[in-house]
């Protein structure tokens, strides 16, 4: 029933314009693109150049930097060849509301409920909508989704134990009673540990274990149609549950490095982290650096201690300047300077810092792969 008088209000908000237009179609004539694809000469390699991941972490960036009319771009662009992802929907209706849009915030946030997006309590605390609730047409469709909510009640978050996959490359000739060097790699936001074997393929030399850790978070948990995107922080606008989840994160990735070294035998241990995974390998090696002898970052922020204090402090900082640090960062990084802040202030607290830039943009870059593992000793 739900789901049913969403899609009703959506066509009532519509108009008719929306009914009359389909008025005398032809199925031939509505469907015209797509039964002129010859499914013989079709490109296979259009399919393979969209990069899903890419283009949602463009459009997040675009959000973080408040540019909406870009991250709208790159939203409706994913919807066209993605319709049943609700997560889209949902950034659509927020990036609409925050440029003042109510009519295209109403209708991308019903189409998103009507997708399976039921997260009802994060929708009621959503700022973007607050900021749109003086408009008539848009506050009784928010109400309406609301109401329509309140059977699904309220969400809480509970910490649980659980096993979660991590993916394990040996080096060639892999001899047991040999001590290797350990690699830890956490990929970026949405990405999975699937995805980031691929990075061994781009390495010269495979003289070392590497383990890879699925982050433990859906990237939309309330999305039943999201896929396999993982993310290092919980994703609600929740202050104290973001504090809850970065602690339980840094926490898996020690008890990654306590089971390896347990099962194999292992000399020095270093993070590799990619965009969001870099951030969180910044924090956990800097926490923990009696367990760490090097962190590797691409694309990645140190985190600001001054905004996320219970994630990354000065004094965490200060008690770790022993531990070497890589950076590498494309020169056409969405965020340029961020690699020579990191450097800047690590530097400032007597780090052993190399800066590596490359031409690209927010990629993990074969030849800078390669210097990382030059650099952590490894031939």
């Amino acid at each position: 029933m739900i789901r049913i008088s969403l899609i009703f209000a959506l066509i009532l908000y519509l108009g008719c314009s929306v009914i009359h237009a389909q008025e005398g179609e032809t199925v031939e004539s509505k469907y015209s693109e797509i039964l002129d694809i010859d499914p013989y000469a079709f490109d296979i390699n259009e399919l393979a150049a969209f990069d899903q991941v890419d283009i949602k972490n463009q459009a997040f960036i675009s959000v973080l930097e408040k540019d909406y009319k870009t991250a709208i771009r790159f939203y409706l662009y994913l919807a066209k060849h993605n319709v049943d992802d609700a997560s889209i929907y949902y950034e659509l209706a927020k990036c609409y509301a925050f440029l003042g849009q109510e009519q295209y915030a109403a209708n991308f946030l019903i189409m998103a409920i009507n997708y399976g997006f039921n997260n009802v309590s994060l929708i009621s605390k959503e700022k973007a909508f607050q900021l749109l609730l003086r408009s008539p047409s848009f506050s009784e469709s928010y109400k309406a989704v609301l109401d329509a909510g309140k059977g699904l009640g309220n969400n809480i978050y509970v910490k649980a134990e659980k096993l979660v996959k991590c993916r394990v490359l040996l080096p060639e000739n892999y001899d047991p009673e040999k001590s290797y060097p350990l690699l830890i790699g956490m990929h970026g936001y949405g990405g999975s540990s699937e995805d980031f074997a691929g990075v061994w393929s781009k390495l010269d030399t495979h003289a070392f274990i590497f383990v890879i850790p699925e982050a433990p978070y859906l990237k939309s948990p309330d999305d039943f149609r999201m896929g396999t995107g993982y993310s290092w922080s919980i994703d609600v606008n929740d202050l104290d549950l973001y504090k809850r989840s970065d602690h339980l994160s840094s926490e898996f990735i020690r008890n990654v490095k306590k089971y390896v070294s347990e099962n194999y035998k292992i000399d020095k241990s270093y993070l590799l982290g990619f965009s969001q995974g870099g951030g969180y390998a910044y924090v956990t090696g800097i926490k923990n650096p009696n367990e760490f002898d090097g962190i590797i970052c691409f694309g990645a922020r140190l985190p600001d201690t001054q905004k996320y204090p219970w994630f990354l402090s000065d004094e965490d900082i200060e008690q770790a300047y022993k531990l070497k640090v890589f950076i590498a960062h494309g020169k056409s990084d969405r965020f340029p300077k961020t690699a020579s802040e990191a450097k800047r202030k690590l530097k400032k607290f007597g780090y052993d810092v190399e800066l590596y830039l490359f031409d690209g943009g927010h990629i993990m870059d074969r030849e800078a792969l390669n210097k990382a593992i030059e650099w952590m000793g490894i031939q």
